[in-house]
């Protein structure tokens, strides 16, 4: 059986992009296993949505609503955290802001375990 060598991409969805890039920055240092691609608007992150294996995405952002649909779409397929700097609402898929490296090293596995898992069902069905 042949297994796929493409890195999965990691989409990270915030409106300002040093937020983007700081979060891209520490999971970068901590695995070289994923490739990494930004959105700054929901707009783009709505066409990237499709391509993304995983998501990371704020919970504010302006047209949220059109962002919040788009992510339900697709959240029994994809793994999703959510991250924030003004909640406190404490669950595995949520990241807070500032960021601290131990969580959001903890919210990339579990992401990534569920990417693996959905993969071999996938495999295993096919």
């Amino acid at each position: 059986m042949k297994t796929s060598s493409r890195k999965p991409l990691l989409l990270i969805i915030d409106d300002e992009l040093i937020i983007c890039e700081i979060l891209a920055d520490i999971i970068t240092r901590m695995t070289k296993k994923l490739n990494i691609v930004l959105a700054t608007t929901v707009e783009r992150a709505i066409q990237l949505i499709p391509e993304a294996d995983m998501i990371i995405s704020d919970i504010r952002m302006p047209n949220q609503h059109l962002l919040d649909q788009a992510l339900k779409n697709v959240m029994s397929e994809k793994p999703i955290a959510r991250m924030s700097g003004v909640t406190r609402e404490k669950t595995n898929f949520m990241i807070e802001k500032p960021f601290k490296s131990e969580q959001v090293a903890e919210t990339l596995q579990l992401l990534y375990a569920f990417y693996k898992d959905r993969e071999s069902q996938e495999k295993s069905a096919a």
